[in-house]
Order: C-alpha cells, then structure tokens, then sequence
C-alpha cells in the first residue's frame, strides 16, 4: 500500500513540478517545517539548509531523485523503495549509500559558502 501511494505521491509531485515556479517552491519549503517558538537565527539557518537541499535535489536525475526523497526523507525501506521505483534492493541500497555521500558533501560546500 505505501508503494502504491507513493507511486501516486511521485506522479502528483512531478505535475505540481511542472506548474509551479522553482522560487515559489524554495520560499514555501521552510515554512512549512518551522518550529514553533523557533528564533530568527535558527530559523534562517534552516531555510538557508533546505534551499541547498532542494538545489542539490534538482541537480538529480529523476529517479536519484525519488529515490532521495522515498528512502531518506519519507523513510520508505529499501525493499519498498525498490518495488516503488522498479529497482532491485541491492540496486537501492548502493545509490542511496552514493546520495547520502553526495548530499553531505554538497551541504558541507554550501556552509562553507562555496555554493550558491
């Protein structure tokens, strides 16, 4: 059932994709994880955190994209992950182990303001 939905969830999120504007999506992002009673500075570092984030997400290819967002951000398992993106698990566990090297790094760059 979670694969099914989040083969749906995929499909409603490149359409919503396509119609909206990259800005838009950068600026409503933070908002909607802000922390009640969160202080400014925290509160910019985050946003500042999840705009590199979305950058380096739409520096993927598609698939290492959902398969980004289903495995380490929604928290699929490898074996639903693989079913969701017709994959085999081995094949999931290496690219997600790649993209976690890969996202840290590009983090690490952009603290370090070597990323726009």
């Amino acid at each position: 059932m979670r694969t099914w939905l989040f083969g749906i969830a995929l499909n409603v999120a490149r359409n919503q994709q396509r119609t909206e504007s990259r800005h838009r999506a950068l600026e409503l992002l933070p908002e909607a994880v802000r922390a009640p009673g969160a202080d400014a500075e925290s509160t910019h570092g985050m946003h500042e955190t999840w705009c590199s984030l979305w950058r380096f997400l739409e520096a993927l290819q598609e698939q290492d994209r959902a398969l980004f967002v289903s495995n380490l951000i929604e928290g699929l398992s490898a074996s639903e992950t693989a079913e969701a993106l017709g994959l085999k698990v081995g094949i999931v566990y290496q690219r997600v182990r790649t993209l976690r090297r890969l996202a840290k790094d590009w983090l690490e760059l952009h603290e370090r303001g070597k990323l726009e």
